[in-house]
């Protein structure tokens, strides 16, 4: 709880590094098996509901790809309600293209 609590918020705004996900990965691995360098369960088994007889742990990874599903399907919608943000990404884009790239692509 205290993993996604602090995090969750400041990945949909500012998305998670990589080597970040990582780190809480092996922490909350670490919290969950202590000393146990060979557990029984996999930690990706406790991700399931408790109704299930798991824990119903935090997937961090899936839980970060979704919002970067989230972040994608926003910047695909080009409603009227398109966030600056999306506005200011499609400029970065089309600077950072190659030369020879159809500026409408």
């Amino acid at each position: 709880m205290v993993i996604g609590g602090l995090t969750q918020f400041l990945t949909k705004a500012q998305g998670m590094p990589q080597r970040i996900e990582d780190t809480l990965i092996r922490l909350t691995h670490d919290f969950i098996w202590q000393d146990n360098t060979h557990p029984r369960i996999a930690l990706r088994i406790l991700f399931h509901m408790v109704d299930e007889g798991r824990l119903n742990l935090l997937d961090l990874s899936t839980r970060n790809k979704a919002i970067e599903i989230i972040w994608l399907k926003t910047y695909l919608d080009l409603f009227p309600k398109w966030p600056i943000w999306a506005k200011l990404t499609d400029i970065i884009i089309n600077a950072a293209a190659p030369r020879h790239t159809n500026p409408q692509v």
